[in-house]
C-alpha cells in the first residue's frame, strides 16, 4: 500500500513530545459528522492530550476537514493514505501512531463526547490503580444531536478475580461502548489490539478484564450517533460485506460466532495470567456459549448454505461506502 502524510502538527515543534493521552480517531468517508467529533474532543476540560487521525483512503472531504482542524490545533496529528485497509487495520494504526505516556482511547468520527468526558474517567483511573479501564453512561443521539435513549447495560467487569471478570464480560451482550473509554496503556500493550474480524472490540474488553477492573463514571458523558450511514445499517448484518469492512482483501468470514468463541477462548490461554488462572477461565467459556446459542446456530446455517449452494455466493460487493469504522 502507499501511503502519505498529509499532514502531522507536531507539538511545541517537537515530533517526540510526549502526552499522558492518546486518543485516536480512525476515519474513511466522514465528512458528515467529522467536524462535529473532532471539536467535541478539542474542547476538552482536560488538555494533556493529543489527538491522531488515521484516513483510510477517504474520497470525500475528510482529508480537508482533518487539515484545517491540524493546522489549528497543535494537539492534532493527521495521517491521510491512499488506499483504504479496513477498519481494523486503521484502528490499529491510530494506536501504533500514539505517543501517550499513561492512556490511551478510540474515538469514532460520529460520536460525540461531553467536555469532561477525558477529565472524569482520568480521575477514575487515577483514583483506581487496579482499573484499566474507565468509560462513562451513553446516549444514542440522531443525525441532529439530539438523544434518543440511554443505554443503560454497558459490559461490566468489577469482580474481584481475573477469571470472574473474564466470565463477566464473555457471558454478557451488554452495550460495547466501553470500547471508546480511556485504557492503561500498560494494560493494552498486553493484549492483541482491535481484530480484522466481526466483534473483535470484545475479545479486546476481555483482554483488558482480565488484568483489571473497569470504572464507570455515573454520569452521561458518551453520545453515541445511530444514522442511516452508520456501518452497521449499510452493511445489514451481510457477512460479505461485515468483512469486507473490517478487512476489504480478507475473505468472507462464513462464521463469525464461532470464531469469537475461539478468540475468547485464546484470549483466555495468551492471558498475562499464571496457569491456574488462565485455566480458570477457560472454565467460564460457556458462558459465551450459552448466551450466544442461537447465533451459532446461524453460524452453520450460514455456512450450509455457501457449501451446499456456492452459486449463490454474493459478488461485487464492496465494503460501505459511509463506514466511519465503527
Amino acid at each position: 500500500m502507499s501511503a502519505s502524510v498529509a499532514s502531522e502538527t507536531q507539538r511545541s515543534g517537537n515530533p517526540e513530545a510526549r502526552v499522558r493521552l492518546t486518543i485516536g480517531l480512525p476515519v474513511y468517508n466522514g465528512e458528515n459528522f467529522l467536524a462535529r467529533a473532532i471539536e467535541s474532543i478539542l474542547a476538552q476540560t482536560y488538555r494533556d492530550f493529543e489527538l491522531v487521525i488515521s484516513d483510510n483512503g477517504s474520497t470525500d472531504r475528510t482529508r480537508e476537514i482533518c487539515e484545517h482542524y491540524a493546522a489549528l490545533d497543535a494537539r492534532v496529528r493527521y495521517y491521510g493514505y491512499e488506499d483504504n485497509r479496513g477498519a481494523g487495520w486503521n484502528y490499529e494504526n491510530v494506536r501504533a501512531l500514539a505517543r501517550g505516556t499513561d492512556f490511551f482511547k478510540w474515538a469514532s468520527h460520529d460520536d460525540l463526547i461531553a467536555p469532561t468526558f477525558v477529565e472524569r474517567t482520568i480521575a477514575a483511573l487515577d483514583a483506581d490503580p487496579g482499573a484499566v479501564l474507565a468509560f462513562s453512561g451513553v446516549a444514542a443521539i440522531d443525525a441532529n444531536d439530539e438523544v434518543t435513549s440511554l443505554k443503560r447495560r454497558q459490559v461490566e467487569a468489577v469482580a474481584p478475580h481475573s477469571y470472574e471478570r473474564f466470565g463477566e464480560v464473555i457471558g454478557t451482550n451488554a452495550n460495547p461502548e466501553a470500547i471508546f473509554g480511556v485504557m492503561r496503556v500498560s494494560a493494552l500493550a498486553h493484549t492483541r489490539g482491535q481484530g480484522d474480524y466481526i466483534a473483535s472490540d470484545r475479545i479486546l474488553l476481555a483482554e483488558l478484564a482480565v488484568q483489571g477492573r473497569f470504572s464507570e463514571v455515573p454520569e452521561i458523558l458518551l453520545y453515541n450517533r445511530d444514522h442511516p450511514a452508520r456501518s452497521v445499517r449499510v452493511t445489514g448484518g451481510n457477512l460479505h460485506q461485515l468483512t469486507a469492512w473490517f478487512a476489504p482483501a480478507k475473505s468472507e468470514q462464513f462464521a463469525p460466532y464461532f470464531r469469537l468463541w475461539s478468540e475468547y477462548a485464546a484470549a483466555a490461554w495468551h492471558a498475562p495470567l499464571p496457569l491456574r488462572e488462565r485455566i480458570l477461565c477457560l472454565a467460564r467459556l460457556p458462558l459465551f456459549l450459552r448466551g450466544a446459542g442461537r447465533m451459532l446456530a446461524r453460524d452453520v446455517a450460514h455456512l450450509a448454505r455457501r457449501i451446499l449452494r456456492p452459486w449463490r455466493r454474493p459478488s461485487g460487493e464492496t465494503a460501505p461506502v459511509g463506514g466511519a469504522h465503527r
